[in-house]
């Protein structure tokens, strides 16, 4: 019992780290809505789904292979500088944008896309829960202990960023700070490119070596 409370405890204090995801779930509730992050939440809870399980089977090859581990991150990070052109352009185009609405099934699919690759092109959360895996590797627990502590973090994932976008997409706080919402965007924009920044520092410092 400490051991899973250990594990999920140490989960839960990743989750309240803002990083990507977070930024993504701000830019589309309070654009959007709580409802429409249904997609985006379930795209980020499969994507740390298939890392918990890469990492559960015991497949270490992140750690093994540097080269992987690079391409992954330089993928995350023009993805994520990607975005941050996306919330640090000029409002003329982001409105030039929402006044051609996508079909609902569309918008649902590309917002669960970005979720998911938002997800899979952070190789930070593979080696996290990498390491979780060895803490459970160390101690033998039974293939339950695994099976349980694997379908809590994805509920938990899922649960706390649709929680994140209820309380965003609320229209009381809509209402209430309305004025500031292209500021919370520029905001997010440059978190997102401090963010990819400091995912190719690291690689740049390698390279320049």
């Amino acid at each position: 019992m400490e051991l899973f409370l250990l594990v999920i405890g140490s989960h839960f204090l990743a989750l309240l780290l803002p990083g990507a995801d977070f930024f993504l779930i701000v830019r589309l509730a309070t654009r959007s809505g709580w409802r429409a992050c249904l997609p985006l939440c379930t795209g980020i809870a499969l994507g740390n789904a298939g890392y918990i399980l890469l990492a559960f089977t015991g497949l270490q090859v992140l750690q093994k292979t540097p080269a992987l581990l690079w391409g992954i991150q330089t993928l995350g990070a023009a993805y994520l500088l990607y975005l941050s052109f996306l919330l640090l352009r000029p409002s003329s185009a982001q409105a030039h944008q929402s006044s051609m609405p996508d079909q609902p099934f569309a918008a649902s699919k590309r917002q669960f896309g970005m979720g998911l690759l938002s997800a899979l092109l952070n190789p930070k959360n593979g080696l996290f829960y990498m390491s979780l895996a060895s803490v459970l590797g160390q101690q033998q627990v039974s293939l339950g202990l695994y099976v349980v502590c694997g379908l809590w973090m994805i509920s938990v994932v899922w649960l706390w960023d649709m929680l994140v976008a209820v309380l965003l997409g609320n229209p009381l706080f809509l209402h209430r700070f309305q004025t500031c919402l292209p500021l919370i965007e520029r905001g997010a924009g440059i978190m997102l490119a401090l963010l990819a920044a400091v995912m190719l520092w690291p690689i740049l410092q390698t390279w320049l070596r």
